[in-house]
């Protein structure tokens, strides 16, 4: 029998580590958001690769897992990169294209908190990992027309969006007059 809190009670059963090894995920570092895929787990944290190549390990808690797996045959590290290069890039044109002030006008009117799936379905109709990820990354980067709360996203009221607004275009003519 093992005591109480032995660190064989916490961590996963390989069968619930195979399930999470090779889903896509997102993590911020220092206000940028890293793309990454899961490749195991040691001991409470998940092993992932990012887009730069990095093996790192973080709590399961500073992921956010995107519905999607990586692409089959990219088992090495440079595989694994060059794969998440390129989905970044789809991901980056997604978010680029992504009207975020059209997304706030369909939900505006129900404050309550949304998550990136209901969103994306929302407005998209459907839900790729590439547009879930797009539209996740837009709604982090804009930030007048949502707050966000943790992985999910609250539509700011009308008028809260207005004074923004009127602050962000204050602050673009006093930049302008510099």
């Amino acid at each position: 029998m093992l005591p109480k809190n032995s660190s064989k009670l916490a961590s996963p059963s390989p069968a619930a580590a195979d399930g999470i090894v090779g889903t896509l995920v997102q993590y911020d570092d220092e206000g940028q958001v890293i793309l990454g895929v899961v490749t195991g787990t040691k001991k409470e944290k998940l092993v992932i690769v990012n887009l730069r190549g990095r093996e790192l390990e973080l709590a399961r808690n500073r992921l956010y897992l995107l519905p999607g797996k990586e692409p089959s045959g990219a088992s090495s590290v440079s595989a694994r990169t060059e794969a998440l290069v390129g989905l970044s890039k789809q991901i980056e044109t997604e978010a680029s294209e992504l009207n975020v002030a059209e997304l706030w006008s369909f939900v505006h009117e129900e404050p309550r908190l949304f998550s990136v799936s209901e969103l994306c379905k929302t407005y998209l109709g459907s839900e790729t990992c590439v547009q879930h990820a797009g539209l996740r990354l837009a709604l982090i980067r804009e930030r007048m027309h949502f707050k966000r709360d943790k992985d999910a996203f609250e539509p700011r009221p009308a008028n809260v969006v207005e004074e923004l607004n009127k602050a962000e275009q204050a602050k673009a003519r006093k930049k302008a007059l510099r």
